[in-house]
């Protein structure tokens, strides 16, 4: 059987972009031996996956790769954004190769922009009218794409939330961060070199005080999802909180784990949100672009998102409190939310196979 080139943010060590590669191989099961991602890294790509990766840096190897593949999955995550001009550029060009080579492409799993140039508009609208069908994880992404694009656009799920939901919390349902107990707060940030906040020292003064004022002990654990690339961020959180821990991970299975048994996670990223969420863990999203809001507010949660250029210690406070004062009840409410996205997700598993599974055109035009 041929192979399938799956494109994304693979084999940097980035868990979110890992566990996105983790729910494809769920949907794709049965054939999952074929998936060829486009990597950094074919090592890790193998030895975390199973899965024989082509490196993306090597043109030729790409080239080849698609020539002989029967179908292109862009697998994912916000690889239509601009932040860099590059980013759509590259995953645009992957799109371009399968249509030269006449191949079937789909784009699952994505969010789109932020498109601050005209540009990389241009190239995200003609690289994905070149897909037979989209699948995006936020109704945004759908109402910017569906008058552009005139084809199915699907609202979907996350791809992790393919993975199964075993992630169940180890704490007692009781357990309020309120009480006289040791609170375990996992912290997730960022190096984000597009605004002068200074939101890692507005954080940790918010904690610090927080645990002045409600005499509590907290056990506050940095959880970094890029590792000992955002090391600068880690000396920054225990120079603030000396107590502080750091949990380094290269699996995603293992960070989400983790997350469950944390009382409350504040993140950064995207995946730290849809990490708790399989675990039905409280969060709050310290949100740095559309994307993480446009998810939120998808699902019914902006109330738990606060913009970077927002973050203040009374702010955070204000956050803070919402959750600690309604707790139980904010996690029923997760678990709830949660299975609605889980069914989404296996409504998208059911979809995308029979689409994928079908005869392919013999000619695309895009």
């Amino acid at each position: 059987m041929s192979s399938v080139i799956v494109s994304g943010f693979y084999g940097k060590g980035n868990l979110g972009d890992e566990a996105i590669l983790s729910g494809l191989k769920k949907i794709f099961s049965d054939t999952s031996n074929n998936l060829k991602p486009l990597t950094f890294d074919v090592e890790y790509t193998r030895d975390l996956h199973g899965l024989e990766g082509i490196n993306r840096n090597t043109l030729a190897d790409v080239i080849d790769g698609i020539k002989n593949s029967s179908m292109i999955i862009s697998g994912g995550g916000g690889l239509f954004q601009d932040w860099s001009l590059l980013t759509p550029l590259y995953y645009g060009s992957v799109f371009f190769l399968g249509s030269l080579f006449q191949k079937r492409i789909f784009a699952i799993g994505q969010s789109i922009g932020p498109l601050k140039r005209k540009i990389s508009e241009i190239v995200t609208i003609a690289s994905l009218k070149k897909a037979e069908a989209i699948f995006v994880r936020d109704i945004f992404s759908k109402e910017f794409l569906d008058p552009r694009i005139k084809k199915p656009v699907y609202l979907s799920g996350d791809l992790v939330f393919q993975l199964e939901s075993d992630y169940s919390s180890k704490k007692s349902p009781e357990k309020r961060l309120t009480s006289c107990c040791p609170v375990h707060i996992g912290i997730n940030l960022r190096n984000w070199k597009f605004t002068s906040k200074d939101f890692t020292g507005i954080l940790c003064s918010a904690l610090n005080r927080i645990s002045e004022e409600s005499e509590s002990t907290y056990k506050i654990i940095h959880c970094p999802f890029r590792g000992n690339d955002e090391g600068e961020i880690t000396q920054r959180i225990t120079d603030a909180i000396p107590s502080a821990e750091t949990f380094i991970t290269r699996d995603h299975r293992d960070m989400i784990g983790k997350i469950a048994d944390f009382d409350l996670f504040i993140t950064m990223r995207l995946h730290g949100i849809i990490f708790a969420l399989l675990s039905a863990t409280p969060f709050l999203a310290l949100c740095y672009d559309d994307k993480m809001l446009n998810f939120l507010n998808t699902f019914g949660l902006g109330e738990f998102a606060i913009k970077i250029e927002d973050l203040t210690i009374e702010h955070f406070k204000k956050k803070y409190l919402l959750i600690t004062n309604n707790y139980n009840r904010i996690r029923d409410r997760l678990v709830v939310i949660k299975q609605r996205i889980r069914e989404i997700s296996m409504t998208d598993r059911k979809i995308i196979r029979e689409l994928t599974g079908r005869a392919g055109r013999t000619c695309r035009t895009g």
